[in-house]
């Protein structure tokens, strides 16, 4: 779900690269020029990394009640340990507090009793879990929702089957995303087994009982659930299922109904950024709970997980070390990539020069392409390049997870338990450069929406197109086609961006539109040949997310022995 556009504060005195001079950038329609009082980031007191202050993203946290243009509560969980609850939320005297209390509750099971979860990837069997909200009966049902994208079953093998055919039938409501899909399935009943699935409307309203029947099972076993996906919010609840021999007999299923559950100790507070980032500098000013140290974990972290990538990177993790209050945890996650469905992870620990719980202290994220470099107190704590991260836009998240020993021994000592924020600040640099070969990995040839993660501050190529090696390059790289209608798209948040390729006299033309507007008309004909040639700019946009669009003309004026067209980097201009 998308937050509406929002302007950001520009610079007056950002510069666009053009040709061979520096142009001052035009500030965009109904954005305020930054201010002396604008803040920097703690570890770039002087400014000099050209950065500019992003209102859109900051917040101060100065109201009395949570921003919700910004921020919504915590809507999963990734623990059996605690659960995010909104009451845990408050913001009050500058601060947005967190807190974690022993609360034991039974309302939220994140492992269903009697069944097993089989996923896609590493990061899917999060999402089903079994709640006492809207069930049909009893007092609690199964349920499949996650805030980002998932491909779960919920099943249970039955076993000591009679060879024979049976049914099976569960009550399903189903609801929220339009590309969500669900379905009854049978699976691993033996080799005679034809009717496998049944696929159940992605949005019926209400409980509907749907029936599989015609199972064949041979071999004395059989695995039957419910399997659902969605890119985005999906959800589908399952209650009274059954499992029977065709010609009546009791139910075989272990827990139909789901009605088995156990207590989950603690709830935590946490909240999650409706609008996504990719790239600059992320700060944020924190005071961890001292009265539950180790064992209360607040946390301030980046994530999103799409149909192709999931990446997480926590800027910070405090309170997970039973040795010493100064130490700091910055770990990066990748959940799932083109190539792989499970998780791997790299850590950099970091000690801090004074205990980290009961005093504010600052960690920063320098987000760029190809890099991630982590500050605590404005000290260079690790650093990480990895390109993987291009790869997607990221929710920023602020929350208090259960750690060692609570996790192994619940207990009420030292809770309730509160870490407090003082401010989120989020810069973007004035000018972003952006090479050819920073490339969409792994996605479909289908458009996708700007800014929703995967695919911006990226190139897009489609049609016939060479990479080819160019000493004079930004990298060495240039992306080269004379093919008619090829095209490079390229989407970003700015209030402007530059096309920089190369010159020659063999290079032809090509028309480039922003937004989808009037197309503008470029030749990189030239009588010698130029390399990090600005060959297009656009500046003055209203900021937000935007797509640069290129296509090839396939012309040349007569001077030209050739058409082609190149593309070297962009500009990101805010």
């Amino acid at each position: 779900m998308r937050s509406p556009l929002r302007t950001l504060t520009t610079r007056a005195l950002a510069f666009a690269l053009l040709g061979t001079g520096l142009i001052p950038l035009t500030v965009a329609g109904g954005a305020t020029p930054a201010t002396a009082a604008d803040p920097l980031p703690v570890s770039d007191p002087t400014g000099s990394g050209n950065w500019v202050y992003s209102p859109a993203y900051s917040d101060d946290f100065g109201a009395t009640s949570v921003d919700t243009s910004k921020w919504q509560p915590m809507p999963l969980t990734y623990s059996d340990v605690w659960r995010w609850d909104a009451s845990d939320i408050a913001e009050s005297g500058g601060n947005l507090s967190l807190n974690s209390e022993y609360a034991p509750n039974d309302s939220f099971n994140e492992t269903p009793s009697g069944w097993q979860t089989v996923s896609a990837d590493s990061w899917s069997p999060l999402a089903d879990y079994v709640t006492t909200t809207q069930h049909r009966s009893g007092s609690s049902a199964l349920v499949h929702y996650n805030y980002w994208s998932y491909d779960v079953t919920t099943q249970q093998k039955v076993s000591s089957l009679a060879d024979g055919t049976y049914t099976f039938s569960a009550w399903v409501w189903t609801g929220g995303a339009n590309d969500q899909t669900q379905s009854l399935v049978a699976n691993n009943c033996g080799s005679t087994n034809t009717a496998t699935s049944l696929s159940i409307p992605k949005s019926n309203g209400a409980y509907t009982l749907y029936t599989l029947s015609g199972i064949k099972v041979t071999g004395g076993s059989c695995s039957v659930g419910l399997k659902s996906a969605s890119n985005e919010k999906g959800w589908t609840r399952l209650d009274d299922a059954s499992f029977t021999a065709d010609g009546g007999g009791t139910n075989l299923l272990t827990d139909p109904g789901f009605e088995t559950r156990v207590n989950t100790p603690y709830q935590s507070g946490g909240v999650i950024s409706l609008d996504t980032i990719k790239y600059g500098y992320v700060e944020a000013s924190i005071k961890a709970s001292a009265t539950a140290f180790p064992g209360t974990c607040p946390a301030f972290w980046l994530e999103h997980i799409d149909p192709v990538w999931g990446n997480e990177i926590d800027i910070e993790e405090i309170g997970q070390s039973t040795s010493s209050p100064k130490w700091v945890s910055m770990t990066d996650h990748n959940w799932k990539s083109p190539t792989s469905t499970t998780l791997t992870s790299h850590t950099g620990d970091y000690t801090a020069g004074s205990s980290l719980n009961g005093s504010f202290h600052t960690y920063g994220l320098e987000w760029g392409p190809g890099y991630l470099k982590f500050y605590v107190d404005g000290v260079l704590a690790r650093t990480y390049d990895n390109t993987d991260y291009n790869q997607t836009g990221m929710n920023i998240i602020l929350s208090q997870g259960i750690r060692s020993p609570y996790n192994s021994s619940p207990t009420a000592t030292g809770f309730p338990a509160t870490s407090q924020i003082g401010y989120v600040h989020v810069w973007k640099k004035a000018d972003m450069e952006v090479d050819d070969a920073d490339m969409v990995r792994g996605a479909t040839a289908t458009p996708q929406v700007p800014g929703d993660g995967q695919g911006e501050d990226l190139f897009r190529y489609g049609g016939t197109w060479a990479q080819n090696s160019d000493s004079a390059a930004y990298t060495s790289t240039t992306h080269t086609s004379s093919s008619a209608g090829a095209t490079s798209t390229f989407e970003f948040y700015g209030t402007g961006a530059s096309l920089v390729g190369a010159t020659g006299p063999a290079q032809g033309q090509a028309k480039v539109s922003i937004d989808g507007g009037t197309p503008v008309g470029i030749d990189e004909y030239s009588a010698t040949a130029a390399a990090q040639h600005t060959v297009f700019s656009s500046t003055g946009l209203t900021a937000g997310h935007h797509t640069l669009t290129l296509t090839v003309s396939g012309t040349s004026q007569s001077a030209s022995a050739g058409t082609a067209v190149s593309v070297d980097a962009a500009h990101v201009l805010n």
